[in-house]
């Protein structure tokens, strides 16, 4: 088990570097800033939280969700320089977190009732 780990994560790392190569010479200047912003960072996060972390759907059902909505939002009211837009994608992030903390996936989870002392 932990030798097929360790393979997959080698694997991984290895196409990462050829990507990150090929990209660097296109580019041909590499700051932390243009590669891996903040905002981008967090948009690569986004799905998955708000779909279901440790979940196999959660991250589709999550990018399904947040990619139309934020083109949505920004066609519609991002030409205002208003940030309506951001605001409104962020208010539904937060009443979806606190509506339901495991997720979206989780709504249509079974849960399995508690088990009584005896």
């Amino acid at each position: 088990m932990f030798h097929s780990k360790m393979a997959a994560a080698a694997v991984s790392a290895f196409f990462t570097a050829v990507g990150g190569a090929f990209y660097a010479q296109f580019v041909s200047y590499i700051d932390p800033d243009s590669v891996m912003s903040f905002q981008f960072s967090l948009l690569m996060a986004l799905p998955a939280v708000l779909g279901g972390i440790g979940t196999l759907w959660g991250p589709a059902v999550g990018a399904a969700i947040l990619i139309p909505l934020t083109e949505l939002t920004r066609s519609y009211m991002g030409g205002t320089g208003r940030g309506i837009d951001l605001i409104l994608y962020g208010a539904m992030i937060v009443i979806i977190a606190l509506a339901r903390p495991e997720g979206l996936v989780g709504a249509f989870t079974r849960r399995r009732p508690a088990k009584k002392a005896p």
